[in-house]
């Protein structure tokens, strides 16, 4: 029984170090080997890899893989002195494990020297920006994309550098304004946009105007170039209508003097007209004489 239990401690304590002197990377990580304390390789290739039992050699493993680290919200100021409330991102991967480990020892330390490279970028970039470099609908007048690429390049610099760090892309996810600036600076977009309105009204107006005068002067000339035409036509059956009057006189003018006389009686008497005429009046003569 004893020789028993002597051979399971024995086997236990070969299988314990079998297991400190051979280790395992995966695909998505890389491995640093510590020999008391002090870093000797980097292992990069994934596989079984071997090393010296605890507490000679000790294996730390890192995330290879590309990371994101997306730190609190900031305050900046812009160029024209606008507060600003900038919400950024960066993605990053290990580099070089050994520095890496050296510099930052992990995932924590790394971010927490990340976030101070991002903010001391971005409030180096943003104070020497206008805030329509940022913001604006103007084609060609922004230039975010400029600014992300400049904060990413500098801060790669650093962090490769010093920490063992390749930082991949910086990216600027959201710009908004403090809480206390919001009600003012949306009054003031109430205000600008009331603006913009009455500008646009005023142009209708000053349009719908020049319209309808362009109408009235439109209508003017046409019934101006109506009338000419009418008194055109007008006169032209007045004309006809003397003319045809001539030619009834020429052909028999003491008919034409009977039909005259006519039209006077119609016109003055009635049933209860009393006229006083001498007998010789040329008015009376139809009445007198009878059809010529």
């Amino acid at each position: 029984m004893k020789k028993t239990i002597s051979y399971i401690i024995l086997a236990i304590f070969v299988l314990l170090f079998f297991l400190s002197i051979f280790y395992q990377v995966q695909e998505t990580q890389v491995a640093v080997v510590t020999q008391f304390g002090r870093p000797v390789r980097a292992v990069e290739a994934s596989g079984l890899r071997y090393k010296l039992p605890y507490p000679f050699q000790r294996v730390t493993k890192y995330d290879s893989r590309l990371l994101t680290f997306d730190p609190q919200s900031s305050e900046f100021l812009t160029k024209d002195k606008k507060n600003l409330i900038i919400d950024a991102f960066i993605l990053w991967r290990i580099s070089d494990p050994i520095k890496f480990k050296v510099s930052v020892a992990d995932r924590y330390g790394a971010e927490a020297r990340l976030a101070d490279l991002l903010y001391s970028a971005l409030g180096t970039q943003i104070g020497t920006a206008p805030f329509h470099e940022l913001i604006s609908d103007v084609p060609g007048e922004q230039r975010l994309a400029e600014i992300c690429k400049v904060i990413q390049e500098g801060c790669n610099e650093i962090a490769m550098e010093n920490y063992g760090i390749e930082v991949k892309r910086t990216l600027i996810k959201r710009i908004t304004y403090p809480p206390q600036n919001r009600v003012a600076v949306f009054e003031r977009m109430k205000a600008e946009r009331g603006r913009i309105a009455r500008r646009y009204r005023s142009e209708g107006e000053e349009s719908a105007q020049k319209i309808r005068s362009d109408a009235d002067l439109e209508a003017a000339l046409l019934l101006a170039e109506a009338n000419q035409q009418a008194i055109i036509i007008s006169g032209d059956g007045e004309a006809k209508a003397a003319n045809i009057y001539r030619k009834a006189i020429q052909k028999d003018p003491e008919f034409y003097r009977f039909l005259r006389s006519l039209d006077a009686y119609n016109k003055f008497m009635t049933d209860r007209t009393i006229i006083v005429l001498p007998n010789d009046s040329e008015l009376l003569q139809v009445l007198r004489d009878g059809p010529p």
